[in-house]
Order: structure tokens, then C-alpha cells, then sequence
């Protein structure tokens, strides 16, 4: 089965034919969440749709169906090469969506768990405090792909990283003028979603750095916030539990087929 050119629209479109034409429940991992490329390829039957959408050098694998046998059944017939990815989003997954996706080739990867916290630290910002400029986007967009996991981390392009400076949304840390610990942490709604935090500085720095992130919170008036983490990683776990993070039940399993190995962690 081929995948064909198709627009956010034309998604849309069969997603809401699919349902239709169902009379019981439904499995996806599309949202409508923002998308790392509109250039989409997509296949579809009467009851299952999926579709890749470009990032970086891969492919994120999205689907929509009323009948997981027939979603295990295109999946297998797929003609598409590369490293394909594709997260499933649920407290409790579906036997039959991870034998449609294993059944096809897919490999499970990595397992997150989402972490919430609606009582954000109320902090004051110390004389570290940096935000960062459209100077730095460079620098840290290529910390971010050396840092983090292509696969399970959802990086920002070049460009939205941009929109996060523009908009005081990335703090930095510098030992003698290099950048040495960033913070990223995009504005919605008034949530914070605080996926992206490094410092390869002293202890000391990584505290103040941190004590700024809450302390800019607290300023602006955000109050809850939201963060995926890696299950191995325990410690980053452990960090952020010692500032009223919690799970709230919701994993993502991540599959990956066309690629060997484990993320980074």
C-alpha cells in the first residue's frame, strides 16, 4: 500500500468519514497536536487512517481506527523505508494497537510517563538570571539534538526555538561566556510545558538555573506545568518529584521501526 500526498485537511476529512461510518469506539494517536511538518503522506481503508509526517531524519507514524485488525493489515502493507516512529498516548494501552504496530515490523523503544504538577515552587530569581537571545539559537538547538532522544523528545526546529527566545521562553546559563545549562519552556495557555532543562556546569549553577526557571514562574503568575520523562531515568524523576511533580497515569510508548537501538535516556 502506497502513502499519497495529502494536506492537514484532507485528514481531517477521513478522520471524520471514519467516524461516520462506526458504530463503536475508536484508536489514535493524532490529537490534532501540532505537527513537526505539513508535508504528509497518508493511506487509508474504510475504517483505519495513517499517516507520516516528516522530523528531522525520520518519520512519525500517526493512525486512526474503528478496527485494529484492519489498522494491523495496512500497517503490514505499508511501502515506506527509513526509520518510521510511533507514539501511543494511554494509561492502559491496547493489546491490539501494539500487535498492530509489532506485527508490522515496529520495535518497542522507550516508555514515558507524564508528570503534572499544579502547585508550581514559588521561587525569586537570583543574579544569574539570563534569558536568552536570537544569538544563542544556535548553540542550543545543536545541545538540544546532542542531548536528547530524536525519537522520544519531540525537539523544536531551528525556527521554533526562535519563537520560544522571542517570546522569554528559554533561560541560559554561561561560564565564561559559553553557554553551559539552558532551560526551554514553552507558554500555553497558561501552562509551562518543561520537557527541556541541561546544565553541564557546577551543582551550584544547575540549582540557580532551576531556582530562576521556578522563580520566572512565579512572576509571571504560572502555576501548573506539565513534563514527559523517560522511565530508566530515575534520577530526573526523583528531581523533579522533590518539586511537586507527579505522575498522573498517562504514558507514551514509543515504537520504532528501521532502527536499531535504545534512546539516550
Amino acid at each position: 500500500m502506497n502513502l499519497e500526498a495529502a494536506t492537514l485537511g484532507d485528514i481531517h476529512r477521513k478522520i471524520d468519514e471514519i467516524k461516520a461510518g462506526a458504530a463503536g469506539s475508536f484508536a489514535t494517536n493524532y490529537f490534532r497536536q501540532e505537527l513537526s511538518s505539513t508535508a504528509l503522506r497518508a493511506a487509508s481503508t474504510s475504517q483505519s487512517l495513517v499517516f507520516v509526517s516528516d522530523d528531522l531524519d525520520f518519520r512519525r507514524l500517526y493512525f486512526f481506527t474503528t478496527e485494529p485488525d484492519d489498522l494491523a493489515a495496512v500497517l503490514a502493507a505499508l511501502e515506506i523505508t527509513g526509520n518510521l516512529v510511533a507514539e501511543y498516548l494511554a494509561k492502559e494501552p491496547d493489546p491490539r494497537i501494539v500487535r498492530a504496530l509489532t506485527g508490522a515490523g515496529f520495535g518497542e523503544y522507550a516508555l514515558f510517563h507524564r508528570m503534572t504538577n499544579d502547585r508550581l515552587p514559588r521561587a525569586t530569581t537570583n543574579r544569574s538570571l539570563e534569558l536568552a537571545t536570537e544569538n544563542d539559537v544556535d548553540a542550543i538547538h545543536r545541545d538540544l539534538l546532542q542531548t536528547f532522544d530524536r525519537f522520544t523528545d519531540h525537539l523544536p526546529s531551528q525556527e521554533r526555538l526562535a519563537g520560544y527566545i522571542t517570546h522569554q521562553q528559554v533561560l541560559v546559563s554561561r561560564i565564561a561566556g559559553e553557554i553551559r545549562g539552558w532551560a526551554v519552556f514553552p507558554l500555553h495557555l497558561g501552562r509551562v510545558h518543561f520537557n527541556y532543562l541541561k546544565s553541564a556546569g557546577r551543582p551550584l549553577d544547575a540549582i540557580r538555573l532551576l531556582m530562576n526557571f521556578y522563580g520566572l514562574m512565579t512572576e509571571r503568575n504560572i502555576r501548573s506545568g506539565f513534563l514527559w520523562v523517560n522511565d530508566r531515568n530515575s534520577g530526573v524523576i526523583e528531581m523533579h518529584r522533590r518539586f511537586g511533580w507527579a505522575f498522573d497515569g498517562l504514558r507514551g510508548h514509543f515504537f520504532v521501526k528501521g532502527a536499531a537501538g535504545s534512546p539516550a535516556g
